[in-house]
């Protein structure tokens, strides 16, 4: 977990510890560096902290455009890494696919699965197809303001509209984490 005083440092020692682990010690490493209390209102300084955790992932990849938007007064950020397609002499341009997580959390709790789980696979495909490129053009896009209505991958679905940018897919990642089929075990939500 960072501390206000120390995410450079912390940024800086994940770096190399993340650098020759296998996928899956990767993975909760970034379960670990994400796992904080991150309501954008409740929790702003978490919400801050894993917003820009987020970025500097993606950042290693490529550059990571910030679509702003605002809800109730409150700017808010879908971060986006697109990566372009395996081959760049097509006769026709292919439209892109989008594969999203959301990155906020439900007040007053660290959010493991519901979202860390999806972020952490996120920054993985971004990993993963910078090194092998895929056929379509991808957008990586880690969403902000889901808890409170699906507001972040909202407006960005507004905005490619209003740009006339067609989507040939688009992939939530969503809970991706932990499963107990024990009668009782889930409590949230409710059913």
């Amino acid at each position: 977990m960072w501390g206000v005083g120390n995410i450079d440092s912390n940024f800086l020692n994940h770096q190399s510890r993340i650098t020759n682990l296998t996928l899956k010690q990767r993975l909760q490493n970034h379960l670990q560096d994400i796992g904080w209390e991150r309501d954008p209102y409740m929790a702003s300084t978490g919400h801050f902290f894993v917003q820009e955790y987020i970025r500097q992932q993606l950042a290693q990849w490529g550059s990571v455009e910030i679509h702003t938007f605002q809800v109730r007064g409150k700017t808010c950020n879908n971060l986006i890494l697109n990566s372009p397609a395996q081959t760049q002499r097509q006769e026709t341009k292919l439209p892109p696919i989008l594969i999203g997580a959301h990155y906020d959390g439900v007040p007053y709790t660290v959010a493991a699965d519901d979202n860390a789980t999806g972020v952490a696979v996120l920054l993985e495909f971004a990993h993963s197809f910078t090194q092998i490129p895929a056929r379509y053009p991808l957008g990586l896009v880690a969403f902000d303001m889901k808890e409170y209505g699906l507001l972040g991958s909202a407006d960005y679905a507004d905005s490619l509209r209003k740009q006339g940018q067609p989507l040939g897919l688009m992939i939530a990642l969503e809970m991706l984490g932990y499963q107990d089929f024990t009668p009782g075990w889930q409590r949230y939500p409710a059913f």
